[in-house]
């Protein structure tokens, strides 16, 4: 009989990890996830490339990949930068890249991934107190 109880305990685990795991891999949540990663590699192409002041909040203009030939100046900033470099505010980086990916914030993102670690830390503990 405890045999028999603890396999039932181990199929319920096993059929809610099943469930959890097909939650992570549902298909808005990748796409959200592909989305993101494309805008943040566009947003390293974009950035000015220096964690020094004002100008680690300096993007070329439109998040846009810069010409080739158009450097923000590190040493001199915007002072002697085109002006296709531009200072923008981290709210408003922050609110472009939710856009981009279709979120509201970042617990519109983390949401559902909270959730799932949630679900796997309640099987382990149940699978400990087996």
């Amino acid at each position: 009989m405890i045999k028999s109880t603890v396999l039932d305990e181990l199929t319920q685990i096993e059929s809610d990890l099943r469930v959890s795991a097909h939650r992570a891999e549902v298909p808005e949540i990748k796409r959200r996830l592909a989305t993101l990663d494309q805008v943040l590699d566009r947003m390293a192409a974009s950035w000015s490339g220096s964690f020094l002041g004002y100008h680690a909040h300096v993007y070329y203009s439109g998040f846009r990949r810069p010409a080739p030939d158009d450097r923000f100046n590190t040493e001199w900033g915007l002072e002697y930068s085109s002006e296709n470099w531009v200072e923008y505010d981290s709210a408003y980086v922050l609110k472009y890249i939710f856009e981009q990916v279709g979120c509201r914030d970042i617990d519109d993102l983390i949401g559902v991934k909270s959730e799932i670690s949630k679900d796997i830390d309640r099987q382990k503990l149940a699978l400990e107190s087996i």
